[in-house]
């Protein structure tokens, strides 16, 4: 008789182990973007680009770049020549020749040109004293009787002196008919050259001081001096004072006018 097999009892199942928990990571929002700077652009200033000037006058230029930066390079020419600035943005030009002249400013940033200004510059001889016109003569007497005619009441120191200050008033004014009328003005040319001066300069001041009076009867000779006060295209407050002029005046049906060959001021 065969003796029954004991069976091995069944091999224990292992317990399933759960796989690891990945680690958790905060969320992290996205960055924000960055600013936009706008690109730097010329501004122009305000005012005339086309003055008048003499020689030894000095001339202030100016322009900037906004917004700011300091990758700007201003490169300023007169008459195509490279011209010296002493500070960005700023040329201070004192003209030595006359005639017509121009300056332009290149600005660039970071090598990339952003714009170009430019001013064109009429130069006149600087003013000097004219000689003093020739004493006045007496007229020969006439061969023959006749009635002479009707003179001029002659002219009081006073009477003048006002004049000189209407005169004044007027170019502060910058009153071109009545300085035509006055005698300061003769010609279309000298009509069109004090245009472009008026034209040129703001907030103009004249003020005429009397250095020298004579008086002939219906005639004066006198010896003024004129100081000009403007603001430059700048922004800048300047006196000019002219160097000392002699002038003729006369009494006219029109009134009181310079005349003969004094200076034309």
């Amino acid at each position: 008789m065969v003796a029954a097999r004991e069976e091995a009892p069944p091999a224990a199942t292992p317990e399933a182990v759960p796989p690891p928990e990945a680690p958790r990571v905060a969320a992290v929002p996205p960055p924000e973007p960055p600013a936009l700077v706008p690109p730097p652009r010329l501004v122009r200033p305000p005012g005339p680009r086309y003055l008048e000037g003499r020689v030894g006058d000095p001339l202030v230029f100016q322009t900037r770049v906004d917004p700011q930066s300091t990758k700007v390079v201003y490169r300023w020419t007169v008459d195509r020549r490279w011209a010296r600035a002493r500070a960005p943005g700023r040329l201070e030009y004192e003209p030595t020749i006359p005639g017509r002249h121009t300056v332009r400013v290149t600005v660039a940033v970071a090598g990339q040109t952003i714009g170009r200004d430019t001013w064109v510059v009429t130069v006149l001889e600087p003013e000097v004293a004219q000689a003093a016109p020739p004493p006045l003569r007496e007229p020969a007497p006439p061969a023959t009787e006749i009635a002479p005619p009707s003179a001029p009441s002659e002219l009081a120191e006073a009477e003048v002196r006002a004049w000189l200050d209407e005169y004044a008033r007027a170019w502060s004014r910058k009153d071109l008919s009545a300085l035509r009328r006055m005698g300061q003005v003769r010609t279309a040319a000298e009509a069109e050259r004090l245009e472009r001066y008026f034209r040129s300069v703001d907030d103009l001041h004249v003020a005429v001081r009397v250095l020298a009076l004579r008086l002939d009867g219906a005639r004066a000779l006198v010896e003024l001096e004129r100081t000009d006060t403007v603001t430059d295209p700048s922004g800048r407050r300047q006196e000019l004072r002219l160097p000392p002029i002699r002038k003729q005046i006369e009494r006219t049906p029109e009134g009181l006018r310079f005349t003969g060959d004094g200076a034309p001021g």
